[in-house]
């Protein structure tokens, strides 16, 4: 009220506002006309809150998020989360491995998942690569390399897009822009903070959480209270490649069972189209609108996966500490050239979500890439992933100093040990060579007689021979011995 306030009285050098006269100011009526009335809502909202989180959230809606694709495969958005599931190590049951981050790629015009990684690392463009390349690569392969037939749900299978529709911080990294330079005609992105741009992708987020509540060691997001959502990392039973195959179901019956009949034309209805983000899929594909752009599988290794070094040596290829093979390179002999002339280092692509194998240039042709498969004896199974395989040598290596300390205390106790066995025996010795007399036998003389002593030996009946043979000849060798002995005792009495 003190800005209606007018005149004002000087009282012992104060000034002092001087009441209100009634009428000259607006009462609570008026005031709250103003404000509902004259005041447009959506700016009452705005003052209300802050302009960025208007913009994401409180906005007027306008279009539709499809309407500048033209077709399906056209334009991928792409996203990551970190998952509300705890899983479990592949390399031990036992070790919780905490939250994984997973990246969805999302068809625009379709809104089918045509891709998605789930990885322990990130995020970054590195594992959004991954995900790009799950989209593209064949059933056979994926099989190959996570352990399980994944359900095809779309038909024709995903290929590169026209436009890929990503974050900002993925569209400034400069690998993105080489990687992305040959594959797709344009990147598009979003402003920071502003992940409504691309809600296709954010409420496939949100929709496949809300199917696995179900799934000890889940999250419940939905509830508010934090303390109400469960945050026990020992409750997961899921390990990576386990939790991949649910996700991938989770995926295709989202694909084959979400209701999209808003979508649907009346000449989509009159072509009998499912009302799914399959069936769109397909639609669009067989009336000519669909995207589709294939590679060269050597190319999407080159551009897609994650580029390292291995090394050739005398034991095979090693790569992170495990051996890896093939037939080309057994024929070409190249242990044997790294036994004989040293090891070389070798330029090598490898899929962080299992540690089965790894792609090398093909220096024999020339041209291509060669697929080396981890070899039986590895340090790892197949069923495997990078990060895990690193995170156990690590583990292994946290207390190397503690076991090193536990030898050296071990080596010492036998080394005493053998230090007084040899003291009583150079006493026994000396004692010995000092109390002999006469002469000695020969050292084959001492070695026969010795083996007798020591290990006399039990002649079984061999084929052919009788109880009574056997008998003649153990009396033989008692006689032999009682010879022996007496030739012995007549040495030392002369």
């Amino acid at each position: 009220m003190e800005s209606f306030v007018k005149h004002f009285q000087q009282e012992n050098g104060e000034k002092k506002p001087q009441p209100l006269e009634h009428g000259l100011y607006p009462n609570e009526q008026q005031v709250r006309r103003v404000l509902d009335i004259e005041i447009p809502s959506m700016q009452q909202i705005l003052e209300l809150t802050t302009k960025g989180h208007f913009a994401g959230h409180k906005r007027s809606m306008t279009g539709k998020a499809w309407e500048h694709s033209p077709g399906p495969g056209h334009t991928l958005a792409i996203d990551s989360t970190k998952w509300d599931i705890y899983l479990r190590s592949s390399v031990n049951r036992a070790w919780p491995i905490g939250r994984p981050i997973v990246y969805i790629i999302v068809c625009v015009w379709s809104t089918a998942i045509v891709g998605f990684y789930l990885c322990l690392r990130g995020p970054n463009w590195d594992m959004a690569k991954i995900a790009l390349y799950n989209t593209v690569i064949g059933t056979e392969l994926y099989q190959s390399l996570w352990g399980f037939q994944p359900m095809q749900s779309l038909y024709p299978a995903p290929s590169l897009p026209a436009v890929l529709l990503c974050d900002r911080g993925e569209y400034l990294a400069e690998r993105a822009k080489e990687t992305l330079l040959d594959l797709v005609d344009r990147q598009s992105f979003t402003p920071p903070y502003r992940g409504d741009l691309k809600g296709n992708v954010e409420v496939i987020n949100r929709i496949g959480k809300d199917h696995q509540n179900w799934i000890p060691g889940a999250i419940d997001a939905r509830k508010k209270e934090l303390e109400l959502r469960k945050f026990d990392a020992s409750s997961g039973i899921f390990t990576v490649p386990e939790y991949v195959q649910v996700l991938s179901n989770i995926f295709s019956e989202y694909n084959l069972t979400a209701d999209r009949s808003n979508r649907l034309t009346t000449g989509m209805i009159a072509d009998g189209v499912r009302p799914t983000p399959a069936g769109l899929w397909r639609w669009g594909h067989e009336v000519g609108i669909g995207f589709q752009r294939h590679m060269s599988d050597d190319d999407l290794i080159q551009k897609l996966l994650c580029q390292s070094q291995a090394k050739v040596t005398r034991s095979g290829i090693i790569f992170n500490k495990m051996a890896y093979e093939s037939d080309v390179i057994n024929a070409e002999q190249w242990t044997g050239l790294a036994r004989n002339f040293g090891s070389w280092e070798v330029p090598c692509h490898h899929y962080p979500g299992s540690v089965s194998r790894i792609w090398i240039p093909n220096e024999v042709s020339g041209t291509g890439r060669l697929e080396l498969k981890l070899t039986d004896t590895a340090t790892a199974t197949d069923t495997q992933t990078f990060e895990e395989v690193i995170d156990a040598f690590a583990f292994n290596d946290l207390d190397k100093s503690e076991k090193r300390h536990e030898t050296f205390n071990q080596e010492m106790e036998f080394h005493h040990k053998n230090e007084a066995l040899v003291a009583k025996a150079k006493a026994k010795t000396k004692q010995a060579v000092k109390d002999a007399s006469g002469p000695k036998p020969s050292i084959p003389e001492a070695r026969d007689m010795e083996s007798k002593v020591a290990e006399p030996s039990v002649v079984q009946p061999a084929a052919g021979r009788s109880a009574r043979d056997v008998d003649e000849l153990e009396d033989d060798d008692y006689s032999y011995s009682s010879m022996m002995a007496a030739v012995l005792n007549a040495q030392r009495n002369t």
